[in-house]
């Protein structure tokens, strides 16, 4: 492959691209402490996830279905609805579990009637993702075809 206007060879996928400016790490902390005669102890942990800024153009779309988001704040506003209507106890497992298979189905009925042309967008933005190369002397990115072949 050969990027279209440096000419380099240098070319790689955007999501290779992405995980090459992409870095992830975790943290961890001690500290002993005295006060008015005590001694305190504290522990922590932390963790992050750095990314380029080359890196940030190149990320990937979510496939995270708006579906399942719709789905899971309908068990909730269902579950709450019948804690209130019937008294449940909060900590009631058992109601909680009776409205998740239906809560997350009715949501995700109700996001696909609100919004029919969203799931094909997703997919179609996945798809031009996994065509996307990009240069990595010039930074220039587009589609594969783009890119002339090496010869």
């Amino acid at each position: 492959m050969q990027c279209p206007n440096c000419h380099s060879t240098d070319v790689v996928k955007a999501s290779v691209a992405y995980e090459m400016g992409t870095s992830s790490g975790s943290f961890g902390s001690f500290g002993v402490g005295t006060a008015g005669g005590d001694v305190g102890l504290g522990i922590g942990q932390s963790g992050g996830r750095l990314t380029s800024d080359f890196a940030q153009r190149l990320k990937p779309p979510s496939t995270f279905p708006a579906e399942v988001g719709c789905g899971f704040f309908t068990v909730f506003a269902v579950f709450f609805a019948l804690a209130i209507i019937f008294d449940i106890p909060a900590h009631n497992l058992t109601a909680a579990i009776l409205t998740l298979g239906p809560g997350i189905l009715a949501g995700a009925w109700i996001h696909r009637l609100l919004k029919p042309d969203q799931s094909a967008a997703r997919g179609e933005r996945i798809a031009k993702y996994q065509r996307l190369w990009v240069c990595l002397r010039c930074g220039h990115a587009d589609d594969q075809d783009r890119f002339a072949k090496d010869n």
